[in-house]
């Protein structure tokens, strides 16, 4: 933990952020509008790099698709399919939205 405090002290906060959001998964799709905006800015503005950041999104892209392709039957939804309101239905809510008072019981 204290290496990761260490790492964290001495990186830009928009590459903290960019790293954050790779280890999360988060991508626009799962963001309201205005959260998505923020977190760009953020990136943008404090030494983030948003071509690092794609970069490394489709790099782990390719691998979760030759994975998923080795069997095919066990993934039940398009996670290709990143429309708002397909989103809402997979999780429940938006980054930024309110969550719901039993996310596991939200229905889009």
């Amino acid at each position: 933990m204290q290496e990761l405090e260490a790492e964290v002290r001495r990186t830009p906060i928009g590459r903290t952020m960019v790293r954050i959001c790779l280890d999360l998964g988060v991508v626009p799709a799962f963001c309201t509008g205005e959260m998505g905006n923020v977190l760009l800015h953020v990136f943008e503005y404090y030494g983030g790099s948003l071509s690092k950041l794609f970069a490394i999104r489709r790099k782990r892209e390719i691998a979760f698709q030759k994975e998923r392709d080795k069997r095919p039957d066990t993934w039940e939804w398009n996670w290709r399919d990143l429309r708002k309101d397909r989103m809402r239905q997979v999780l429940g809510y938006l980054i930024g939205e309110d969550p719901p008072d039993d996310p596991l019981t939200a229905t889009a």
